[in-house]
């Protein structure tokens, strides 16, 4: 009777691990390059969350906000730049500016489908990044290392241990 629990319960464990690591979820991402493309945020991807990143422009000197959502085909969107001035470095630019609120400059017709956004990460520009209000803490991040953002399937497992990671937020 014992050995047959054990069996049963070995069994339960061995398929539950193989669903783990075969099943998929599509997550909002952020990885640091230096690091072998190293998770260091990931939620699920959820249609309209909100995902904005601040800094300030390091030749400029005045600060960027760019705007991103989720479609519900799961992509990674840009939805508005806002900036202070020109030459943001961001896909949508000054030239499509569409009016101002305040001190900002806003930016973007029509929300522009993006595979990842891939950006530098200096700590005189001030990055501050968040994720439905949240802050992702950056910590983690070297000088200069390359940061990506991307909608993309990880699998539970890789989300399980992310989840458990020091470098994510709760």
């Amino acid at each position: 009777m014992r050995s047959k629990k054990l069996l049963l319960t070995g069994i339960f464990l061995a398929i539950s691990s193989l669903v783990l690591c075969l099943a998929s979820i599509t997550a909002v991402t952020v990885r640091l390059h230096s690091e072998g493309d190293m998770l260091v945020f990931a939620v699920p991807a959820s249609e309209n969350a909100m995902f904005t990143i601040s800094y300030l422009h390091s030749v400029e000197k005045s600060m960027v906000q760019g705007i991103f959502s989720v479609n519900s085909d799961k992509q990674l969107l840009l939805m508005e730049t806002r900036m202070e001035s020109v030459g943001t470095g961001l896909p949508i630019e000054a030239k499509e500016c569409i009016g101002k609120e305040g001190t900002w400059r806003v930016a973007g017709r029509e929300p522009m489908v993006l595979p990842e956004l891939r950006f530098r990460y200096h700590r005189m520009n001030n990055l501050h990044m968040e994720y439905n209000g949240k802050p992702i803490p950056a910590e983690c991040t070297r000088e200069d290392d390359l940061i990506i953002l991307k909608v993309e399937k990880i699998s539970v497992t890789t989300y399980l241990f992310h989840l458990l990671s020091t470098c994510s937020i709760n």
